[in-house]
């Protein structure tokens, strides 16, 4: 409901129905192996081949139809990939402990049949057979113009050849939103009564595009509206300026168009958790009810190390297809505090 017209209330459809539409079927085959070394190294690798069919898709279809897409059953994926674990004692004492884990997984995915042979391409996104999902095709940005401020791109699917015609510019694969590597990184820490825990996510490959960077830094498309203050610091003020930000102007830019303009580095290093806490020495609680008292703090996301030409709140929030549309960052938060133990 609320699809209005002619101040007269009403309603409409927000997607097809398709009564041959079935589950996504996946035949898994796994290897693994699993190690200990010196009664302190714990290893563990694993291989895994997954091949899923009858994969579900939003088909385009044509506007006229009342809609963009329909979902339907339209081909065959590979997934294929291997996962560590190392876990390490590095101290092991009366009053001193000190362990580290690390892990990382590696997938490599592809289409491997569609429907039918033609790819179903989008404005910045392609999926296609040969091709892993969510892999960015678009115009590629060439920079600025240092004459005359004008937006640049390739002009043809290869070579370095340069337009400021964004019309005339072909469109070219620009990797994928699939994180090449991810994983995470913790420790223990415990001495006497001091404890530390701490724990870092990571992902390494993946590619970010800020779709909504078209508004928050146009140059024109959008004259009287608010751009970043990236954009003022960095637009193209004079003749031999070298940036990357084309000039203002208040005629309507293609520069603010699709492109890999707004295709980032997903590269990312989160401080997950860290918890530190202090443990009273059991001699201070002696002639009391009391068994044990620990006072702490734990801190949830505290910082997130990015790509250097990343510009959004938070790559880790992102979706799996990698298009950032304002996506509000996850909370950081702090939390401090005795537990008392009778």
């Amino acid at each position: 409901y609320g699809y209005n017209y002619n101040g007269v209330p009403g309603s409409a459809h927000s997607q097809f129905g398709n009564s041959n539409l079935k589950w996504e079927e996946t035949d898994k085959f796994n290897v693994g192996l699993d190690m200990t070394l010196f009664d302190r190294i714990n290893i563990t690798f694993d291989y895994y081949d997954h091949q899923t069919k009858h994969m579900v898709f939003a088909v385009p279809l044509s506007f006229t139809t009342g809609l963009g897409s329909i979902y339907q059953n339209v081909g065959k994926l590979s997934n294929k990939g291997v996962e560590l674990t190392v876990n390490a004692v590095i101290l092991k004492a009366k009053d001193l402990s000190w362990d580290v884990t690390f892990n990382g997984s590696y997938n490599k995915n592809k289409v491997v049949k569609l429907s039918t042979d033609n790819p179903i391409e989008g404005r910045v996104q392609i999926t296609e057979v040969g091709h892993p999902l969510n892999q960015f095709k678009m115009k590629e940005w060439a920079g600025v113009d240092p004459k005359t401020g004008d937006g640049l791109w390739y002009l043809n699917e290869t070579g370095s050849e340069t337009t400021n015609n964004y019309n005339k510019a072909a469109k070219r694969y620009l990797g994928s939103a699939n994180p090449k590597f991810i994983g995470s990184f913790s420790t223990n820490f415990a001495w006497k009564g001091f404890d530390l825990a701490l724990q870092m996510n990571y992902s390494l490959g993946g590619k970010i595009y800020g779709s909504n960077l078209r508004y928050d830094e146009q140059t024109g498309a959008s004259f009287y509206n608010n751009y970043t203050n990236y954009v003022y610091d960095h637009r193209w003020k004079q003749v031999g300026d070298i940036t990357n930000v084309p000039r203002l102007t208040a005629a309507g830019s293609t520069a603010d168009n699709h492109s890999s303009r707004f295709l980032m580095d997903g590269d990312y290093l989160k401080v997950r958790s860290l918890s530190i806490g202090y443990t009273l020495p059991s001699s201070l609680l002696e002639g009391t009810f009391i068994n044990k008292v620990r006072l702490f703090m734990d801190a949830e996301n505290l910082y997130t190390f990015t790509a250097k030409n990343y510009r959004g709140f938070d790559p880790a929030g992102i979706g799996s297809d990698g298009v950032q549309w304002w996506n509000y960052p996850i909370a950081r938060s702090f939390m401090f505090g005795v537990n008392v133990r009778f």
